[in-house]
């Protein structure tokens, strides 16, 4: 729901909206992980995302999540990575 190509181009979602359900998807996996690690993948393509006029909304809404105590960013093969190092514990 939250991919670039399918919001904004396929289901015409305007910018300034898609900003607005990043946060809101995020509010909630934030509040669910309070009691487990959870997971926001944002599949974005710089061609779309990435032009002049929408950039600052996507900007906007990873400074928000990235202000959060306790987020984490990195690559899907780094979390991989670290779930590997630190598996769940029976």
């Amino acid at each position: 729901e939250l991919e670039d190509v399918y919001a904004i181009w396929g289901r015409r979602v305007p910018v300034k909206r898609y900003g607005a359900l990043i946060k809101e998807a995020f509010e909630t996996i934030y509040e669910d992980s309070a009691e487990s690690g959870r997971l926001l993948v944002l599949h974005l393509h710089p061609w779309l995302i990435g032009q002049p006029f929408r950039i600052s909304y996507l900007d906007d809404a990873l400074g928000d999540i990235m202000r959060r105590q306790g987020v984490w960013s990195d690559t899907g093969s780094k979390i991989i990575e670290w779930y590997r190092n630190n598996p769940p514990k029976a």
